[in-house]
């Protein structure tokens, strides 16, 4: 998939064992996303968006997550996020997406989806 010029290999994962979109599910996620993202191959960096950003971003340091941190703010569209990622990785990227895909989750697939390319 490309985007002016740059380069995506986009791996989404759906990996919740109980019921998305319920309150007490919340901290869930994080214990989940904390054990993938300590399983995943070594990553350069990991980009966190939505409401549990800074418990999320906490809780990998904690679990010995030492790669770069980038917290997305709730003004950040979906299209400023995959510029930021293009200006760091100017030879592409790879991108692992877990979570939840509602709010900007959506707002990001809805982009790839209608303005990435095969390349």
């Amino acid at each position: 998939m490309e985007f002016a010029g740059g380069k995506f290999s986009i791996y989404p994962c759906a990996a919740h064992s109980r019921p998305a979109a319920q309150p007490a599910d919340r901290s869930y996620r994080v214990k989940e996303l904390v054990q993938i993202a300590q399983q995943l191959p070594p990553l350069d960096s990991l980009w966190l968006t939505g409401d549990l950003r800074p418990v999320t971003g906490r809780r990998l340091k904690k679990g010995g997550f030492v790669q770069p941190i980038y917290k997305v703010g709730k003004r950040t569209s979906a299209e400023q996020l995959i510029d930021d990622i293009l200006q760091r990785y100017k030879n592409g990227a790879v991108l692992f997406a877990y979570g939840n895909v509602k709010g900007f989750g959506q707002e990001l697939t809805d982009y790839i989806s209608g303005n990435g390319g095969t390349g």
